[in-house]
């Protein structure tokens, strides 16, 4: 039901976590591997920033775009990175 309320492709494209928190935390770390290099915005909860401090083990890095109530400003703040 859920596949097919969210025109999912199959019942095996969905998941389901016990929180965001979790859900984030399984694509953070289930996607980013050794090298690889993630930017996110200065907006960013918690639930983003540990998972991302915790792969610097792994040698995954980030940067933080900072944001700005002008759109353009922060689309900017992130092409520099």
């Amino acid at each position: 039901n859920a596949a097919e309320l969210f025109n999912a492709d199959s019942p095996e494209n969905i998941i389901f976590t016990y929180n965001c928190t979790a859900a984030l935390n399984y694509v953070i770390k289930g996607l980013l591997k050794e090298g690889d290099h993630a930017v996110i915005s200065s907006l960013e909860h918690n639930a983003v920033l540990r998972p991302l401090e915790s792969l610097k083990e792994n040698e995954v890095d980030y940067s933080i775009a900072d944001y700005s109530p002008n759109d353009e400003e922060t689309i900017n703040n992130f092409r520099k990175i």
